[in-house]
């Protein structure tokens, strides 16, 4: 994406953190720590706060999916939508690597936290500490594809409605290069979510097995969620995370698919290739659906598994549609041009990343697994639960953190590889009709 876009989704990532921090990190942690800092401050906001908070986030991501298309000096509403929709994309990544994935995982835990103080035995113990684990992957997962969404919307309408006067330019005329770098992040969010899943496969169809033994060994009672829910939604992500850039690509195919010429061969090998990918990620997403169909839970599959297909095929197609055909700019690439690649590459495929395993490991090592010996009677948790929160909501950052800067020193090498190879063999864009304008996604 180019750097106008990035920073747009940057700053409205900045303030819709700081803003939810309120909610999600000084008010929630109330409801399950009793020995909280901030009980007092809590106390103090009314009751209206949430509301007024979200309402200020969805307005923030309006706001600027509107900055993002003038600041790009989008021509035509496409190029404005898809503006705001990148922007979009990008901080809602932001907001759930640096609050919500330490709010949604603090939501899977709150029983863990509120029988913290309280006497049970092991077998109510188990019951929670198996809900636990289920009710985690839920929140962390399925809630990662409601914020994204949210903020790709919002975003987009933003960008959309900015469309009204395309004669509102901000700032300087924006750089006009080849497009090429700005679209290869969705080429490689689709190979190292592959990684990811792969890697998803491998940890969570055994830990859910050994879950479910578990629970059949000792016969454990009180389980409100079961189970066999975690591999569903951590596949759900998963192949999403894998299938929309795949889709995004697809589109981009279809719109050159004219002007390609002696190109289109290997527009041919990359759609085989990635027919494969999908189909492989659709593979064990479909296995871990079918168990909905055995349990007879047919409103789950059309409350979560038929939308997510809609919106990530066809939704994906379509975006990639719309933007124009990569143009042969008349403009080298300046530093501003790698810093809002690499930016855009960090981001994304940090999240990817994070949010495909390291996060949901976290959580559960903390906090699950540290209040076993009380869960089951046989020891003392010697952390407070105001103690453990802080030590996640630290860890969590400094893991998120971690995941965008390898994101962006990986994408910075990516990026290397492939200007060598296309300089070596003296690639260069089809030449495409005056009246084509420059791609602005």
């Amino acid at each position: 994406m180019r750097i106008r876009v990035v920073l747009s989704g940057i700053a409205a990532a900045a303030i819709c953190v700081t803003a939810l921090w309120f909610p999600w990190f000084m008010v929630m942690s109330v409801e399950v720590a009793p020995d909280w800092p901030y009980l007092e401050e809590a106390a103090m906001l009314p009751s209206w706060t949430f509301i007024g908070i979200y309402g200020l986030c969805a307005l923030t991501m309006f706001v600027f999916g509107w900055v993002s298309a003038r600041w790009n000096w989008a021509k035509d509403w496409q190029e404005s939508l898809l503006a705001g929709a990148g922007m979009g994309a990008l901080a809602g990544c932001l907001i759930y690597d640096f609050i919500g994935v330490f709010h949604f995982g603090l939501i899977g835990q709150e029983e863990i936290f509120k029988s913290f103080y309280l006497e049970i035995d092991q077998d109510q113990g188990l019951a929670i500490l198996i809900d636990a684990l289920t009710n985690t992957a839920t929140s962390i997962y399925f809630n990662f594809l409601w914020l994204c969404l949210g903020s790709v919307i919002l975003g987009a309408l933003g960008g959309l409605a900015s469309a009204v006067d395309l004669e509102d330019r901000w700032g300087v005329s924006p750089r006009t290069p080849d497009s090429w770098l700005f679209r290869l992040p969705a080429y490689s969010l689709a190979l190292t979510g592959l990684a990811v899943f792969i890697a998803v496969i491998a940890a969570f169809s055994v830990f859910q097995e050994i879950l479910i033994d578990a629970v059949i060994k000792e016969d454990v009672k009180g389980i409100t969620v079961p189970p066999y829910l975690i591999l569903f939604f951590v596949y759900l992500t998963s192949w999403v995370l894998v299938v929309l850039p795949l889709m995004i690509t697809w589109g981009w195919l279809l719109r050159s698919w004219k002007t390609a010429g002696m190109w289109r061969a290997t527009y041919v090998i990359w759609v085989l290739a990635s027919l494969g990918l999908a189909g492989w990620a659709s593979y064990y997403f479909i296995g871990s659906v079918q168990i909905l169909f055995y349990m007879g839970n047919l409103s789950a599959w059309l409350a979560y598994f038929l939308p997510v297909i809609v919106l990530t095929l066809f939704g994906g197609v379509w975006v990639g549609y719309l933007s124009k055909p990569v143009a042969d700019g008349v403009e080298k690439y300046s530093f501003s041009d790698w810093f809002g690649y690499i930016l855009a590459q960090g981001i994304l495929g940090g999240t990817q990343i994070f949010v495909g395993l390291i996060a949901y490991s976290l959580v559960v090592t903390l906090i699950s697994i540290g209040n076993i010996p009380h869960l089951t009677g046989t020891g003392i948790v010697e952390k407070t639960p105001t103690q453990q929160i802080a030590e996640l909501s630290k860890i969590l950052l400094g893991f998120a953190e971690f995941s965008i800067v390898a994101g962006v020193i990986g994408g910075w090498l990516l990026g290397l590889v492939v200007l060598a190879v296309r300089k070596f063999l003296k690639v260069k864009p089809a030449p495409l009709p005056q009246d084509v304008l420059r791609d602005s996604f």
